[in-house]
């Protein structure tokens, strides 16, 4: 019995994306972290137990 794989073979296609889209991404991921920091540390985050 031998295995055979599903799998295409060959490379996939190279997803071309747009720099100033790469930028957005990293801009908006670095703002949502920012806040959710400044949530926790305003204690406004009911599950962090500060006591």
């Amino acid at each position: 019995m031998t295995c055979s794989s599903s799998a295409p073979t060959g490379n996939l296609p190279k997803l071309e994306i747009p720099e100033p889209l790469v930028s957005l991404v990293h801009l908006l991921a670095r703002e949502a972290a920012r806040s959710n920091f400044a949530t926790r540390c305003n204690g406004k985050d009911p599950e962090v137990d500060h006591g």
